[in-house]
């Protein structure tokens, strides 16, 4: 079974992207973050989430731990794998 990481950006919350790990198909994974208004506790924003880097991995769970505390400092806050990013994209790269 494929293990994933993914980074995640949301229009409603520019500056901020999503770290997470599925077994599962991206798309089902973004749909359920979707549905779910994935984001910050303290809002209730109707959210859509789109994978923006997916990256194969042998134990998502590790590879998971290690981009969260690689980017611990950007971190939004400690109840949510937000993290602070205007590159999207450039730390996708570097997550990759």
């Amino acid at each position: 079974m494929a293990e994933y990481v993914y980074i995640a950006e949301s229009p409603q919350y520019p500056g901020i992207v999503k770290i997470g790990r599925t077994d599962r198909a991206i798309a089902e994974r973004m749909d359920e973050l979707s549905l779910d208004n994935y984001g910050l506790p303290s809002e209730n924003i109707v959210s859509e989430w789109e994978a923006v880097k997916i990256i194969e991995v042998q134990d998502n769970e590790h590879a998971e731990a290690v981009l969260h505390a690689h980017f611990d400092h950007l971190r939004v806050t400690d109840s949510r794998e937000l993290f602070y990013t205007d590159d999207p994209y450039g730390l996708a790269y570097e997550a990759a």
